[in-house]
């Protein structure tokens, strides 16, 4: 598990515009300014000026980022002061489990759970939530033993379902991106991050 871990963090590529860079012997100076596609010397196409990370995996370089909400059963308000900052502590021991997943982001409120997570591509995001949701779940329950009594007879705290959206560049992005490909897949412009 260290092992992986440590190949996640050495895998991260994050490229100095936080974008995509086509055909760049080495990275050339960027302003803020920088939009989609710019012709750069010594650059074909850069794309994307946001700060963004990308990671690489043995076939694939990905940023899956998604905004996941869990509400509590029955959108009951039984997450009180403190137990918030308890339930982000466990949604973080996900990653001893999974240490390519990253919880960027984590907020609560009194029914309902807020994560900004990076999930690879290899993982079902199902998968991940069921992971989250039953592991926290178990853990509150021990920790905070009224919620036994406010859900008696059941073993989780979640309700069934959950939001999940994707966060990400434009479409816009995509579509320069896909234009510009062909070139890099015949040679003419090598793909760096």
């Amino acid at each position: 598990m260290v092992q992986k871990a440590h190949d996640a963090q050495r895998n991260k590529i994050n490229p100095p515009t936080g974008g995509i860079l086509l055909s760049a012997e080495k990275p050339p100076r960027f302003s803020a300014g920088m939009t989609s596609i710019q012709n750069v010397p010594g650059l074909s196409v850069v794309i994307c000026s946001w700060c963004m990370e990308f990671f690489k995996q043995a076939h694939a370089t990905y940023c899956a980022r998604y905004h996941l909400v869990f509400a509590t059963k029955y959108r009951r308000e039984v997450l009180k002061q403190g137990m918030g900052a308890y339930l982000v502590k466990i949604f973080h021991q996900v990653t001893k489990k999974f240490p390519d997943v990253q919880i960027l982001e984590a907020k609560t409120d009194k029914d309902h759970v807020h994560l900004l997570v990076s999930i690879p591509p290899k993982y079902a995001v199902s998968h991940i939530v069921k992971f989250m949701k039953g592991r926290s779940a178990h853990d509150m329950r021990k920790k905070f033993t009224f919620l036994n009594k406010v859900y008696y007879g059941t073993d989780g705290i979640w309700s069934e379902g959950y939001f999940v959206s994707t966060v990400g560049i434009d479409e816009e992005i995509i579509r320069r991106y896909i234009e510009h490909q062909g070139q890099e897949d015949s040679g003419q412009a090598k793909l760096v991050f």
